[in-house]
């Protein structure tokens, strides 16, 4: 019973495939895995709406931009989209339900390809990746319980760091994805670090363990990353520089400082130039990849 807008257009990420009571007239999608596709097209028509409140969209449409590039197949497995591919070639129907096990079961049921296939190299890093994820779920698993003796006995002796950014964190991860880690832009003046664009704008001393309310106030200004290229280049940061505010600080010993200039064409910017992937901090974009050029 929301209030709708007469015209929209939404661009989204794939959060909107879950769990959200959506309804749109029109989907345009990049390729991905067909269950996510499926997920998605269940927000077609998903309302009980007059037609003419439709406009000219009489039956629900699903454009799928079938072309991929590396950074698709960063995110989705490769074989699981050569798969979906096939599946829906030739189609320029889906009929939902009728259609959902079928499609389902042409990607994830298919037989294993042989190695002359096209798809067999693609198949093999998704086998290889699969046995070493296993491997990983082995490791964290815990004994099976004997009730003649205390629960904590049967737990596999394990060492536990807690670094929930890091692969050491073995007991409690509990899901595979994407590295990412916890960064704080920061502009450094002399020895001290300042929070940009914070109404707090007191220097930070580097070579000194914050108190709880420093460490709380930076905290405030974190922001989660995955960029590959930007990881490797503040692990390697703060390998050889062993700031006190960082190592000492309890709530920051896991958070990379993300040094940032003044940009000297842009107002209100602040750019990092030695890293090999381009990021700067916008006052209203936030933390962006690439040049501030364009602005």
């Amino acid at each position: 019973n929301g209030t709708r807008p007469a015209k929209g257009i939404v661009v989204g990420t794939q959060v909107l495939e879950q769990s959200l009571d959506l309804d749109f007239d029109v989907m345009a999608s990049d390729l991905a895995p067909i269950d996510l596709l499926l997920q998605r097209a269940g927000r077609l028509f998903r309302h009980d709406r007059e037609l003419t409140a439709r406009h000219p969209h009489k039956e629900p449409h699903l454009y799928i931009n079938m072309e991929t590039t590396g950074g698709d197949k960063g995110i989705y497995t490769e074989y699981i989209l050569n798969m979906t591919t096939e599946a829906l070639n030739g189609r320029s129907q889906l009929h939902l339900p009728a259609d959902y096990r079928p499609l389902i079961e042409a990607v994830y049921g298919a037989l294993n390809p042989q190695p002359d296939s096209p798809n067999y190299e693609a198949w093999k890093k998704l086998d290889d990746l699969t046995a070493d994820l296993e491997d990983e779920a082995e490791q964290r698993l815990m004994n099976i319980p004997k009730p003649k003796r205390p629960f904590y006995r049967t737990a596999k002796v394990q060492g536990f760091k807690e670094d929930e950014d890091g692969n050491a964190w073995v007991n409690a991860q509990t899901r595979w994805g994407q590295e990412s880690i916890t960064v704080i832009p920061l502009q450094r003046i002399g020895d001290t670090a300042v929070p940009i664009h914070a109404t707090d704008q007191t220097p930070i001393p580097l070579n000194a363990k914050a108190d709880r309310e420093t460490q709380l106030r930076l905290l405030r200004r974190s922001l989660r990353l995955s960029n590959r290229t930007l990881i490797a280049y503040l692990k390697a940061q703060k390998d050889t520089e062993s700031w006190p505010l960082f190592t000492k600080s309890p709530l920051l010993k896991y958070v990379y400082p993300l040094w940032l200039e003044p940009h000297n064409q842009s107002q209100n910017v602040f750019i990092n130039e030695e890293s090999n992937q381009p990021v700067y901090l916008h006052p209203e974009l936030g933390l962006v990849m690439g040049s501030p050029d364009v602005y």
